[in-house]
């Protein structure tokens, strides 16, 4: 069996937690509450996830995106650095709140609910070139999230392709 060498991946992505709501009996009303089970905070961003999934594939994975300077974007921050993402490239704004998913689950369908908040504020630009140094794979995802990356994402991907990147 051979083995390959690990690939060192950029992520520039959106940063957010979702806050699962579990085991719902009855659909949400106005003027009423209903009860659940349980629920579980955790990391969200589809970007973030990825690149835990690459670094437990035994790759590096490096992290550049915004958050707001909160609790949520701390937690955030916290959970990449437990699951192996480098998140020195990452900006905690005290301008921003960090985005939130509320997800509404039973065993048969879920509902969600989403603040984006700092999910639109990252843009090309703040992904510095000098950033691409040491990486051979640039990886994006969520792009109807990330507003702030619209106007740039082509010249982001062009920029990754003339150092070296694959995209």
């Amino acid at each position: 069996m051979t083995t390959s060498a690990p690939v060192k991946i950029l992520l520039a992505g959106e940063i957010n937690f979702d806050i699962v709501l579990q085991g719902h009996h009855a659909a949400p009303v106005p003027g009423r509450e209903i009860l659940v089970e349980d629920f579980t905070m955790t990391l969200g961003s589809s970007c973030a996830i990825t690149g835990a999934g690459l670094v437990r594939l035994g790759n590096h994975a490096a992290y550049v995106g915004k958050a707001g300077d909160d609790a949520g974007g701390r937690f955030c921050l916290e959970k990449m650095r437990e699951l192996g993402l480098d998140v020195s490239r990452v900006t905690l704004d005290p301008s921003l709140k960090t985005g939130v998913t509320v997800a509404l689950t039973s065993r048969t369908d879920r509902s969600l609910i989403s603040y984006l908040g700092a999910t639109t504020a990252l843009t090309s630009g703040e992904v510095k070139s000098e950033f691409f140094q040491g990486h051979s794979h640039l990886h994006s995802s969520s792009y109807f999230l990330q507003a702030g990356l619209h106007a740039g994402f082509a010249d982001l991907f062009a920029r990754a392709t003339r150092h070296g990147l694959t995209t």
